[in-house]
């Protein structure tokens, strides 16, 4: 099982959709799983795009594409709940990491166990 869960929650985003995947696509990090939820997201154009790009990356993903517009919070939370990984990030959908953003993540949150 991976140590990072990396929780996506969405809704009508397809034009960010190809910068944050490309930041997803090059972290240096690979031990991680990605959890989409989509609110509700007015045009499946956004589901195909989410899931075009979701198969290029070089990790393990599942997407929830929900029919109700639970919020940022609320998506969230359900994400939360199906995941199992050791440590989680929460993300938007208009986000660009660093290349090395989820590595320094988990390398933080292993030396300094107390850290939540």
């Amino acid at each position: 099982m991976p140590k990072l869960s990396v929780h996506l929650v969405t809704w009508n985003g397809a034009k960010y959709f190809p910068y944050l995947f490309a930041s997803l696509k090059n972290q240096t990090y690979r031990d991680w799983y990605l959890y989409i939820w989509d609110n509700a997201s007015d045009s499946s154009a956004d589901i195909a795009v989410i899931e075009k790009l979701a198969d290029t990356l070089p990790v393990p993903w599942r997407g929830t594409f929900h029919d109700t517009n639970l919020g940022f919070a609320g998506g969230h939370n359900e994400v939360y709940f199906r995941s199992n990984e050791e440590y989680f990030v929460l993300l938007n959908q208009d986000v660009y990491l660093a290349p090395d953003c989820l590595e320094k993540l988990v390398c933080f949150m292993d030396a300094h166990l107390s850290a939540a």
